[in-house]
């Protein structure tokens, strides 16, 4: 009798943590952003451009557009750090944060000041880098709310945000570690924190995955590679034993970004002199798994950075 009542007692007990734990899970899973839906690109009314950073000619930095194959450059702007939005019918560009259509034209400064600047999918909110913090606001300039807030001692300067696909994640890369972080700000941790330097993180088109840059490689500079959710199975895109390895004058590939159908990858490559002295950057495009790289813009000039959006069928 009393044996049947212990298995009773700790069945009890059983249920009652099974279901403590199951609520304590749905309050969490709750409390997470809800996806947002990715609209069609094909139904975008604004035509694939690809925008850039380059030198402007009074020495300052300009931002510059073309078409997806490198043709018709034109330049846009004075400014720098350009995002366009997914279906292209925008442009921000960071110090002071500012939207306006892909022309340059109906500027709105949304910030004083802003780094940056990363639209999510659905092209409703902006992140960006504000005053040591990861901020968000609405492309309207409503909404404005600091996620991170101080992220301890030593660990400053944020760089580069980027929604994930579904628009319930952000990553982002703090003095050599990424970090990730529920989209409002809640369950910030490192998410790839080792001997390496690691930079400029960007989702998979699906977000299974994130590609970034790293100096893990033998290299002056870095190279991009592709890692799951988790920082783990990490492999190289570019550098040595891939499709676009560095030879000289090559010495770093950095600053991946995919094309809004998720088909391309862009990145940036840097070039140096004999005196690895740095003396120049390209724009490179490739399949997402590092193969058929082919360089789009000048050969050894200033373009860097760059981000791709709208309607890949016009």
């Amino acid at each position: 009798m009393s044996t049947r009542q212990g298995r009773i007692s700790r069945g009890v007990v059983l249920a009652v943590v099974l279901a403590g734990l199951l609520a304590y899970c749905g309050i969490f899973a709750g409390k997470r952003p809800a996806p947002t839906p990715v609209p069609d690109i094909g139904l975008s009314p604004y035509p694939a451009k690809i925008v850039f950073s380059g030198n402007g000619g009074t020495g300052g930095t300009r931002v510059y557009a073309m078409n997806p194959d490198g043709t018709g450059v034109t330049g846009i702007s004075a400014g720098q750090d350009p995002a366009l939005s997914r279906d292209g019918s925008m442009l921000a560009l960071g110090r002071p944060l500012t939207v306006m259509r892909p022309d340059g034209s109906h500027r709105v400064q949304l910030v004083n000041d802003g780094a940056d600047p990363a639209f999510s999918a659905d092209g409703t909110r902006i992140a960006f880098v504000c005053d040591r913090s990861i901020c968000v606001v609405d492309t309207d300039g409503s909404d404005q709310k600091t996620l991170t807030g101080s992220l301890g001692v030593g660990l400053q300067y944020p760089q580069r945000p980027a929604f994930s696909p579904d628009g319930t994640l952000i990553v982002f890369n703090v003095e050599g570690d990424i970090w990730i972080m529920d989209s409002d700000g809640d369950n910030l941790r490192p998410l790839l924190k080792d001997e390496f330097t690691n930079f400029s993180a960007v989702f998979t088109p699906d977000g299974s995955g994130i590609a970034f840059a790293s100096g893990r490689c033998e290299c002056r500079g870095g190279e991009v590679y592709l890692m799951d959710l988790y920082g783990r199975n990490i492999r190289p895109l570019t550098g040595e034993g891939t499709a676009l390895p560095a030879p000289e004058p090559y010495y770093s590939t950095t600053l991946p970004a995919y094309s809004p159908d998720g088909t391309r990858l862009l990145v940036t490559r840097w070039t140096e002199n004999s005196a690895k002295v740095m003396t120049g950057s390209e724009i490179w495009v490739m399949n997402p798994d590092g193969s058929d790289p082919r360089r789009l813009t000048a050969a050894n000039q200033a373009a860097r950075a760059a981000s791709w959006g709208g309607n890949p069928a016009l």
